[in-house]
């Protein structure tokens, strides 16, 4: 393996860690430009941004229409799937493969009232909600929006859920008489 000294730690380290410039390896390793472009950022931070602010009102409207061109020629569904994908990975930790495996432990259907979703938005049928604890963040099922909709707005609290069945019996009971 060829190896390489850093012009700035002067540690001999493999080419990989150096990056390219203009097809050859650069003279400084990744780790010291890093930390580099760090210090020169928090020591300069509000001339970037200052900088970058002018850059952009100069040039506003090719950016905007840039942007416009950009966003027309993306695949609607492929902005809503990568997005999905996103927030399964960041706000439940799981994979889009850990989520269709859950859905097929509980039978494609929702873990409260066992039937599929129905709601539907665009015409499409969503997705089932992932249902989380909201302190500890784990995972304890995929529910129907009607299902998961009703324990949100009673607070995840197993009290209120349970004082809404027995509310709910003793009206049954009450309007069956």
């Amino acid at each position: 393996m060829e190896k390489k000294q850093c012009r700035v730690c002067s540690k001999d380290k493999p080419l990989s860690d150096f990056p390219l410039r203009r097809g050859k390896s650069d003279t400084w390793c990744k780790l010291c430009q890093k930390e580099y472009k760090k210090a020169y950022w928090k020591e300069n931070r509000e001339a970037i941004a200052e900088k970058r602010k002018d850059t952009y009102e100069q040039n506003r409207d090719k950016y905007l229409s840039q942007m416009k061109e950009y966003y027309r020629s993306l695949d609607p569904n492929d902005v809503r799937e990568k997005g999905w994908r996103n927030k399964l990975k960041t706000q439940f930790g799981m994979s889009v493969e850990d989520y269709d495996l859950l859905l097929e432990e509980q039978g494609g259907v929702c873990a409260i009232c066992r039937q599929k979703e129905t709601q539907k938005h665009k015409g499409r049928i969503i997705r089932m909600a992932v249902d989380h604890c909201h302190d500890t963040g784990e995972v304890r099922g995929l529910l129907c929006r009607a299902c998961n909709t009703g324990i949100g707005l009673l607070g995840h609290d197993t009290e209120r859920l349970t004082a809404a069945i027995q509310y709910l019996d003793q009206r049954v009971a009450v309007d069956h008489k």
